[in-house]
This record gives C-alpha cells, sequence and structure tokens, in this order.
C-alpha cells in the first residue's frame, strides 16, 4: 500500500515542536536564510509509515530496521507506503520515495518484521537521560501522523523523543565518546564541523500494551560506542517509563560535513 502526499513547512514545525526536536534543517527561518528547502524529519516520515501498517494488518511487527538514504523536503512529493517481501510476507518493507526511496542504501531496504525471543541488551555504561513530555505534545504528534491508537501513538512518540535527547547527550557530554562527538560537530572550535546523520536505527518494540499518561517523564539509557574515530559512531538507547520498557534500538551515525549535507538539499524556489 502507498499513498502520495507532502509535508508543509508549519507540519513540520509543528512536529519538531512537538518532539523538541531544535534542529535547524527542520526550520524555514534558517534554511530558508540560505536559500535552501526545509529539511522532513526522518521520524516524521517513518512514524507516518508505521501508523499506515499498522492500520492495514493484525500482524504484530515489534522490529524495525529503518535505512536514511536521503532527504525529503517540504512540500515535495512523495510515496510512503509498505509492500511485502517477495520470499517472506511478514516482513514488509518500508519506503519513502520521491525521486529513489529515501528508506533505502544501496540494495537494502528499510523493513519492519517479528523478531522472537529477543534478549534485553544489558548497557553497563550507559548514561540515563530523562526528559518530561505533555499531554498537548502528545495530541499534536497523533494529529500529525494521524494515529489514533493510543500505545502505537506513544510508542512511535517515544522514538521520535529519542532524537532530541541524543543530540542532548552530545551538546551536553558526560562521557568520553560524548565528547569525542561534541568535539565533531562543536563549529566553535571546528570550523568545518561535521553534523551527526543517522544512517540507520534498528528498534525492537518490548510490550505493545504499554501507553503513556498525559504527562510524565521518560527515560532514555544511552550508551555510545566508537566505530571509527572521527566518522562512525553508535548509540545504543533503551527507552523506559514507570520501570517499563518501550523499546531498545541502536542509531548508527555518520559524520558528514555540514557543506556536504546542505549540499544534499534542494535550492528553495522563490
Amino acid at each position: 500500500m502507498f499513498k502520495s502526499t507532502f509535508f508543509n513547512t508549519e507540519e513540520i514545525e509543528l512536529f519538531c515542536k512537538a518532539t523538541a526536536d531544535e534542529n535547524p534543517i527542520h526550520t524555514s527561518n534558517f534554511m530558508h536564510s540560505i536559500g535552501k528547502q526545509v529539511v522532513v524529519p526522518g521520524m516524521f516520515l517513518f512514524s507516518k509509515i508505521i501508523n499506515m501498517l499498522f492500520e492495514q494488518t493484525t500482524i504484530c511487527f515489534n522490529a524495525f530496521k529503518v535505512l536514511f538514504g536521503n532527504i525529503v523536503e517540504a512540500n515535495e512529493e512523495v510515496e510512503l507506503g509498505f509492500e511485502a517481501c517477495p520470499n517472506n510476507s511478514s516482513i514488509q518493507y518500508l519506503s519513502a520515495i520521491n525521486e529513489h526511496d529515501s528508506f533505502a542504501i544501496k540494495n537494502e531496504r528499510s523493513s519492519a518484521f517479528v523478531a522472537n525471543n529477543v534478549s534485553k541488551p544489558v548497557l553497563n555504561e550507559g548514561v540515563i537521560r530523562k526528559i518530561k513530555f505533555s499531554g498537548k505534545q502528545k495530541e499534536i504528534f497523533s494529529r500529525l501522523i494521524g494515529c489514533t491508537k493510543n500505545a502505537l501513538n506513544d510508542f512511535l512518540f517515544a522514538i521520535a523523543y529519542a532524537s532530541p535527547v541524543l543530540l542532548k547527550s552530545i551538546h551536553e557530554p558526560l562521557t568520553d565518546i560524548e565528547r569525542e562527538i561534541n568535539n565533531l560537530i562543536d563549529k566553535t572550535a571546528n570550523p568545518g564541523a561535521a553534523s551527526p546523520f543517522y544512517q540507520s536505527l534498528e528498534i525492537l518494540r518490548s510490550d505493545q500494551s504499554i501507553t503513556l499518561p498525559n504527562e510524565g517523564e521518560i527515560d532514555y539509557n544511552i550508551q555510545f560506542e566508537r566505530e571509527k574515530y572521527n566518522r562512525t559512531y553508535v548509540a545504543n538507547v533503551d527507552c523506559e517509563f514507570d520501570s517499563k520498557t518501550l523499546f531498545q534500538s541502536k542509531y548508527r551515525l555518520i559524520a558528514i560535513p555540514e557543506k556536504l549535507m546542505l549540499r544534499m538539499v534542494k535550492d528553495l524556489k522563490i
């Protein structure tokens, strides 16, 4: 199932307000000032696709792999949707297609599937970061992605909310790896600073019945690992509310020079 849609700037900025995402590439003030289109958050695309999937299936997908191959911009037509793997109907490929599939890298595609007997990873050196949320934020998020299922909406909201928490960990570092990444993207110390760019995200949903109240605090236990110095890093995240695990995830981040990343974004049409 695929659906053609587009995301206007107001929707993008509302989504970022709801999820506390302060990345300037999602704001018109910054992007228009440099003559570029506003970029749609990857989690906005992902949330819309997963909501579409759960509206059309009775399969309890609990595992997801998301690949961020390219950028989708404001007011750009994009085909969001999913289709079964030809060899295994219990695997659904996820797509966000503009000029090509932005949720694919080379021959690998994003997917949703069922994972069984998966043990919870132990983050011995993780740092717990807490972030508050409100019912208003959840309501805006739900309206923007069109989700009417409370548990699914709250799961997707918690995933989207992890993005600003990861950036906060980098901008307010407490561990050696966090300080290393911070130095890499610090424009004051490094004029040619890179930007952390998600290359992939793996998610394991632990309990499909958990819902969040109208306000509270989510705990994110985050542990960064270095794959290649000044190049690639992994962030392992264990998300909990009220001592219940909503999901575990693994983000693979690749450092891309900011000028190169902005070059990927189309110029603003006047």
